[in-house]
């Protein structure tokens, strides 16, 4: 079948706007730029979308260079929740909240030239007049996180906890080997690939 052609001639805007309904149809959801609150709430909404419209695995594609503590653990209970599989994939970047994210993943893909860094998402205290409290909240949803990605990783929560603080980047092969994702992509992976009409080849 030839692929058909898009003009947009309200530029970049609307050509994003119709690339993300073409993933969505293909049962793919594009994590990219920093998961703050309001990217963790779309990418859950998307994702709950694909879990209520079928039963196929959802596929996660991840290009995120980190987000905050509260944006990786929203999206990491809505994938334990989804009634679907979901399979991560990052072939650019998972640094810091991302690289949580996709290790919660039930499948787990990670690129040859993947950039990956795990590191402690930043405190944000902004407009909280209870700095201690905060601090101490931020302490606490830092254990839950560690212990979710302990229960998931070849780590142990005191080994995780110590990555963490040191921000350790990581290779691909590293983290498979830690835990941290299942196989690296290769041509034989068993990963699944974009549809042609966004512009990756079926092999």
């Amino acid at each position: 079948m030839i692929p058909r052609l898009q003009t947009f001639q309200d530029g970049p805007t609307q050509w994003h706007e119709w690339a993300m309904a073409e993933l969505l149809e293909s049962r793919t959801v594009l994590l990219d730029g920093p998961i703050d609150s309001d990217r963790a709430l779309a990418a859950s909404a998307e994702l709950m979308l694909l879990d209520g419209e079928g039963d196929d695995a959802v596929q996660l594609r991840i290009e995120s260079a980190g987000g905050t503590l509260d944006g990786a653990l929203m999206l990491m209970d809505v994938i334990d929740l989804l009634g679907v599989p979901v399979q991560g994939t990052c072939m650019g970047r998972a640094e810091g909240a991302a690289l949580f994210v996709l290790a919660v993943c039930p499948e787990r893909v990670v690129g040859p030239h993947a950039r990956l860094h795990l590191s402690e998402p930043p405190a944000i205290y902004e407009g909280f007049r209870d700095v201690a409290g905060a601090a101490e909240h931020h302490r606490a949803r830092l254990a839950q996180l560690v212990a979710r990605l302990a229960s998931v990783t070849s780590m142990a929560e005191d080994d995780l906890r110590e990555e963490l603080r040191r921000g350790r980047f990581l290779g691909p092969q590293e983290a498979v080997d830690l835990g941290l994702a299942d196989q690296v992509a290769t041509p034989e992976a068993s990963i699944r690939r974009f549809p042609r009409r966004v512009g990756y080849r079926l092999r």
